[in-house]
């Protein structure tokens, strides 16, 4: 197999592996290919830039790649919150009392525990978390 430092559609440099007869679908992305130009160097991915027969790290990380290091961190910290909405959705006494509930129970509690602006405020909150789980997992 043979290495290819490539830039890719979606801002990662990387590297791609291919067979004597393999190819890359798009070479004007291709910064260096094992077969033409020798064994790759080493690299620092997302700092690459090709200098005439040479490979060059730059000081910082390429714009496009530094954006799709950005867009990654931002779906981990998504993840992370949508985890953090679920646990405390899951530990709150209340939604798991209503959980077990049929429509009708539901609505019986609701009537006799919603009295006040206050608790209609704690419940939506608490129901709008939960809506927020559902929506961000696809449900």
């Amino acid at each position: 197999m043979y290495k290819l430092l490539i830039n890719s559609p979606t801002g990662e440099q990387k590297l791609e592996y291919v067979k004597q007869s393999g190819s890359y679908f798009d070479q004007s992305r291709v910064l260096w290919d094992e077969r033409a130009d020798g064994l790759m160097p080493a690299v620092v991915l997302g700092k690459m830039q090709r200098v005439g027969e040479a490979l060059q790290e730059l000081p910082d990380f390429l714009p496009q790649h530094q954006a799709w290091i950005d867009a990654q961190q931002a779906v981990i910290d998504e993840l992370a919150r949508i985890d953090v909405l679920e646990a405390e959705a899951k530990a709150d006494a209340m939604l798991a009392q209503l959980a077990s509930k049929t429509p009708a129970q539901i609505d019986t509690w609701y009537d006799s525990n919603i009295t006040t602006l206050q608790a209609v405020m704690t419940v939506q909150k608490k129901l709008i978390r939960v809506v927020s789980i559902m929506i961000n997992k696809g449900m």
